[in-house]
């Protein structure tokens, strides 16, 4: 009974906290430049539209921000998962071997986002349950060197299958937490693109720390999640 309940919310949450706050500590370095980027996009876009600078400068460092963020997951859900298992990582491992394996998440998670929004368009329900099959799909295939793309889809709707309910509510606590707050954060900023320079300044940079504190908080929700049901599955497995 003990074991079953190791995906309640307020484990999970607790489990997921404590991984952020060691994954902030130990990422410190790529959360600051994706910060700066983050920044530097949310500068150029204002700029742009007060017609002081041009769309292509614009668009240049817009693009520059997404592309190093991709780039970035790997590295970041990687060193998660080294921190989890409490294993040595550096950024040049985590890199060299993520970036390897970058092409099978964005299939994986173009296949995803496709399946759940018909799901969400036909019936909301299955949008919701192919979603929350789906959900672990970045993390198993960053986790499994030799896993398709395909095969890491099955794999994390093997691990959720059965858990759907206790899913559903941690996903409601983190990930829809973290879409709302980066909506909130992106209102502020617009609010405060009227006023005077430095508050936008203020807000702008405000938004950029906070938008990679809570990227980095759904990242580790993910890994946390995936680990405890790896360790449940195994748990099952051994009974």
């Amino acid at each position: 009974m003990e074991y079953e309940e190791e995906l309640n919310v307020t484990k999970v949450s607790r489990g997921t906290i404590k991984l952020w706050l060691s994954c902030v500590r130990s990422q410190k370095l790529l959360i600051s430049v994706l910060s700066v980027l983050s920044f530097l996009s949310i500068w150029t876009v204002s700029l742009f539209r007060q017609k002081l600078i041009s769309a292509f400068l614009m668009l240049a460092v817009v693009a520059c921000h997404f592309t190093v963020a991709v780039l970035a997951v790997p590295v970041r859900v990687k060193a998660a998962l080294g921190t989890k298992k409490s294993s040595i990582w550096s950024y040049q491992v985590c890199f060299s071997e993520g970036v390897r394996r970058l092409l099978s998440w964005i299939l994986a998670e173009i296949v995803v986002i496709v399946i759940a929004g018909l799901g969400l368009v036909l019936l909301i329900v299955p949008g919701i349950t192919f979603m929350l099959w789906y959900l672990l799909v970045p993390v198993v295939i960053f986790d499994d060197e030799l896993i398709g793309p395909f095969s890491a889809m099955e794999r994390s709707k093997g691990l959720v299958q059965g858990k759907l309910l206790k899913i559903l509510f941690s996903f409601s606590v983190f990930q829809v937490s973290v879409i709302l707050a980066l909506i909130a954060l992106y209102c502020i900023t617009l609010a405060t693109s009227a006023m005077s320079l430095a508050i936008y300044i203020t807000a702008a940079l405000f938004q950029a720390l906070c938008s990679e504190l809570l990227v980095t908080l759904s990242l580790a929700h993910l890994v946390f999640l995936y680990l405890s049901c790896v360790e449940l599955e195994q748990f099952e497995e051994g009974l």
